[in-house]
């Protein structure tokens, strides 16, 4: 049986596609924020839940990050397959 990818490892693939067809301050952006919520979610992507993007949206908010960079990461985790598209919190 083959072993389920991290998050890390679906962020980088991810991130593959993001570096070959966005500018380089986009992608540079999309890599510190999928990173860092890498970092803080220790779970595998099928066990991310709506409940972990908006933790960590919060986190971001307490730490004076602006709305615009807060949204990014939950457009992100739809665009990585974390969430259903409808079910992201307004801040």
């Amino acid at each position: 049986m083959r072993k389920a990818a991290s998050l890390s490892q679906a962020v980088d693939a991810y991130l593959q596609s993001v570096v070959a067809t966005k500018a380089p301050r986009t992608a540079a952006a999309y890599k510190l924020v999928l990173h860092q919520f890498a970092k803080a979610c220790a779970k595998n992507p099928a066990q991310v839940t709506q409940d972990d993007l908006t933790v960590f949206a919060v986190k971001m908010k307490q730490d004076g990050m602006s709305d615009r960079t807060i949204a990014n990461p939950e457009r992100r985790g739809r665009s990585i397959g974390l969430i259903s598209e409808g079910k992201v919190p307004v801040f």
